[in-house]
């Protein structure tokens, strides 16, 4: 995609007929079948979807505001509501919104593990190198999650430019708990000593959207590190330091805009460095992104870098996001009780945009309330760019790290799995389609696991003809417990839709069978879907225990496991 901060776009989704085309290929084929598709014209059904938080004059939430109190508009021009709801953490739950659903034996399910809905909040720490410590506002926070209000939902992420993203804590209510997970000797432990950098950042927040992308609502991000570099209007950078910018950086860098909007991530630019007074006769290194770029005066580098991670950088991303940039302050604790108070009670506004077609160019939106003294909070815009699918190297490379052992777990596509040994009276399948590695005195067993997803979650492709099309992947990999691959099977459905045949798709679950021979013995099978039109995927990862004479799925596995350190 490119596009920043696209306004949230609601994928329609396409149906199982008899003439969905199911193929095992390889990456060869997937390239091949890339160059000679044959085009489409892409139709999306778009509602722009804000969140608004309004607080009076004291920072106070302002509670029962009605539709009608509001008034948006794009590019100056009214626009009328098409949705409209009032969010508060404290009101009473639906009746069973609080239990996760039972499933049936032998299911998972890859949302089982993350809070039904918002708000949420993601707690983003960049990390140094043992033997030094975490910056000293990481013990403030600590501080603050030890008492913070009953229900909060956090998790936490650790971030080094050597070893990447780690999750040091996933989505709980239980504060201490968490707080003991931010110790300087617990995150030491879990990310050892320094090697050469060679992680991306940029990737590092994909994966933090992709895997909060199952909670409904808004999700604040506390970023306490170095930003990515904001974009501005029609995509350009907002300031550089010398030179044209990387068009390549640039693009990916609005991509990940564009994703923290559709999951309704509103990131607040955390700097850990307190108060800190400028003085012009020092001068220092401006670093960005890793990158030390030319020196500038130390008054200068108060406005641009002096807090850690620049001013200008933070309160752009924060306007952008609907967040905001917290820095010159001492009270880290209080700053983080103040974002959480903050969320639990906003505003959801949802529009069509005026134009029937996207345009390539960023758009304003301006929201007001008829009521004095209020304060509004929300991103300021998006750019009308029409999303589109990777080019065939990059969509390999990405199913690569979605399906990695340990990766974290993507809930943009939701499903429920069903993994069970393959009866003995099924017809036995090719050998070719069921690869599995051989291994000296163990025969492997056959495996039949069942897909279960919502179809409205899929994106389609209409041609010229009326026919909508839709083109899933499904992969399965095993790994042994030394993180070896045992096992892989990869399909790629297209299903082509007639529109009589599309209206009556979006009614029922959308099911798809996959079958694996896996050899006996402890293993770990991650599964994953990925809508390549979206990019848009969902992974889930169990463990397995297959035996000689039968296979089975381990009965203790109830839930996904997290993320491996």
């Amino acid at each position: 995609m490119r596009s920043l901060l696209a306004g949230l776009t609601l994928f329609t989704a396409l149906t199982l007929t008899a003439h969905a085309q199911v193929e095992s290929v390889d990456v060869t084929q997937q390239m091949d079948a890339a160059q000679h598709a044959t085009p489409t014209i892409q139709v999306y059904s778009r509602e722009t979807i804000v969140d608004v938080l309004v607080t009076d004059d004291k920072g106070k939430p302002v509670r029962g505001l009605k539709r009608s109190d509001f008034t948006i508009s794009e590019d100056d021009k009214p626009r009328p509501l098409r949705g409209f709801q009032e969010t508060s953490k404290d009101a009473s739950p639906e009746p069973g919104s609080t239990t996760a659903p039972t499933l049936p034996p032998n299911t998972w399910s890859n949302a089982r593990t993350l809070p039904a809905s918002g708000p949420v909040q993601i707690l983003y720490i960049n990390l140094p190198c043992p033997p030094l410590k975490p910056a000293p506002a990481v013990g403030y926070i600590a501080d603050y999650l030890r008492t913070m209000p009953s229900g909060t939902q956090v998790a936490i992420f650790g971030f080094r430019f050597d070893i990447g993203l780690r999750l040091i804590q996933p989505f709980t209510t239980d504060g201490p708990h968490a707080a003991a997970s931010m110790s300087a000797d617990n995150l030491n432990l879990v990310l050892p000593v320094c090697t050469i950098p060679s992680a991306d950042p940029i990737a590092a927040a994909d994966q933090i959207a992709a895997y909060a992308a199952g909670v409904h609502g808004r999700k604040n991000l506390i970023w306490l590190a170095r930003p990515l570099l904001p974009i501005t209007r029609d995509g350009g950078l907002s300031w550089s330091i010398s030179g044209p910018p990387d068009m390549t950086f640039t693009h990916r860098l609005m991509d990940t805009f564009d994703r923290f909007t559709q999951e309704q991530i509103a990131v607040y630019p955390f700097s850990a460095a307190g108060v800190r007074a400028p003085d012009a006769n020092i001068t220092g290194d401006l670093v960005i992104n890793g990158n030390t770029g030319a020196k500038v005066a130390a008054a200068n580098m108060a406005t641009l870098t002096g807090i850690g991670f620049g001013n200008l950088r933070a309160d752009s991303i924060a306007e952008a996001t609907g967040g905001a940039a917290i820095y010159n302050t001492n009270d880290f604790k209080g700053a983080v009780a103040r974002v959480v108070a903050d969320s639990t009670h906003y505003y959801t506004l949802a529009y069509v945009p005026p134009r029937a077609t996207n345009d390539g160019h960023y758009h304003s939106i301006q929201i007001t309330v008829d009521r004095p003294g209020v304060r509004l909070t929300y991103r300021g815009g998006y750019n009308s760019e029409q999303p589109a699918p990777p080019d065939a190297v990059l969509q390999v490379h990405m199913t690569q790290d979605t399906m990695g052992l340990g990766s974290l777990p993507a809930t943009q596509l939701v499903f429920n799995a069903k993994v069970e040994p393959e009866p003995a009276n099924s017809p036995t399948k090719p050998a070719s389609t069921r690869k599995a590695l051989a291994l000296a005195g163990k025969t492997p067993l056959p495996y039949d696991v069942l897909f279960t997803l919502d179809p409205t979650q899929f994106s389609y492709q209409k041609s010229s003809e009326g026919t909508s099309t839709a083109v899933l992947e499904f992969d399965l990999v095993a790994y042994s417990t030394e993180a070896k691959v045992l096992a892989q099977r990869s399909q790629t459905m297209r299903l082509p839709l007639t529109p009589e045949e599309y209206q009556g798709f979006l009614q029922t679950p959308f099911q798809f069978f996959q079958a694996i021979d896996l050899p006996p013995g402890s293993l770990t099978l991650r599964m994953g879907v990925i809508d390549t039109l979206s990019n848009r995927a969902g992974t889930l990862e169990i463990p397995l225990t297959i035996g000689k004479n039968s296979a089975h799925p381990d009965s203790t596995a109830t839930a996904p496991a997290p993320p491996a350190p």
